[in-house]
């Protein structure tokens, strides 16, 4: 989570073209809240907010607290408050700090707490009796993230997507990059994050929107986080990994590769023959079209098996 408090990180790209949860995905969450009759609905703290893409949408609550330790990332969370149209988001506040620190709060005062693509950082020794303190009887916490993406209809871009996102060739994979553990957590769904204590917590779920993808987990769901766009929206999308910046500080020569192109340059003496983004897009391209007769598609759908822990305060 370091990358993401570098100043040189750009949180607009992170924004701009991160997949966005979808209203199915609140609205299981929301009847999951109201499953106990005192469930209220008067403030919810949104913890490792980023730049505010799931804060914004908890409207449903009277006051609403995003939390971030990365300045850049309240700072675009703020920027994008004033841009959006709703007169709803008024409520929202941000808060530079710690998702394990949550004096700001005060004793039994939020209903729930959500975490969106964030869970797999925080210290759960420290977190638990936060929450704890913090929560109202019956209030709901709801983490959730989702895996290594995949390219639907087009299962054989996927070892090529692994050996980029985890393999462990220090020049053409961004394996090596990723902060650990967390990576490693997010890409097994969650299941290594401890089980919240019985001591405080009731009610545990573990919802798995997988699909097809990974047979393995129990009673999966359908892929709920997919995203249809362009082939440069895949690029640019590639771009926001965390991964990929701390890549670029180890390699800095790689980003001189850079072209800009949409096909992979005719080698020759002193040309640019693309970054490590650009190697692994022309490759995935190159390999749809010689499985289609020469036709990459102008559209790919990206999807994204997500996992969801939800559990309740006693």
């Amino acid at each position: 989570m370091a990358t993401y408090s570098k100043t040189l990180f750009n949180a607009g790209n992170y924004s701009a073209f991160r997949p966005t949860y979808p209203r199915a995905l609140y609205e299981f969450l929301y009847r999951y809240h109201q499953s106990t009759p005192s469930a209220q609905w008067k403030r919810v703290v949104d913890l490792g907010c980023g730049p505010g893409q799931a804060t914004v949408e908890l409207t449903k609550f009277e006051e609403i607290i995003g939390v971030d330790p990365s300045e850049a990332m309240i700072t675009k969370a703020k920027e994008l408050l004033k841009s959006h149209p709703s007169s709803g988001l008024s409520k929202i506040t941000y808060v530079k700090g710690q998702a394990e620190n949550l004096e700001h709060l005060e004793a039994e005062s939020v209903d729930m707490v959500v975490t969106a693509q964030a869970a797999h950082w925080f210290n759960y020794d420290r977190l638990w009796p936060q929450l704890a303190r913090v929560l109202r009887k019956e209030g709901t916490v709801a983490l959730w993230g989702y895996s290594q993406f995949r390219i639907d209809g087009h299962p054989y871009l996927t070892p090529l997507i692994h050996e980029y996102s985890k393999g462990s060739d220090p020049i053409n994979s961004i394996g090596p990059y990723w902060e650990e553990p967390g990576r490693s957590i997010l890409d097994n769904h969650y299941l290594d994050i401890p089980k919240a204590p019985t001591e405080y917590f009731k009610n545990h779920e573990h919802i798995f929107w997988t699909g097809d993808y990974h047979p393995n987990l129990p009673s999966p769901k359908p892929i709920l986080l997919r995203k249809r766009g362009s082939w440069e929206s895949l690029q640019a999308y590639l771009r926001t990994f965390s991964s990929l910046f701390t890549y670029h500080e180890a390699h800095p020569n790689d980003k001189e590769q850079f072209t800009g192109l949409s096909q992979r340059p005719a080698s020759g003496h002193g040309e640019k023959q693309g970054d490590i983004v650009e190697r692994l897009w022309w490759t995935l391209k190159e390999t749809v079209a010689k499985e289609n007769n020469g036709d990459e598609g102008s559209e790919i759908e990206i999807v994204w098996p997500t996992a969801m822990l939800l559990f309740k305060k006693k």
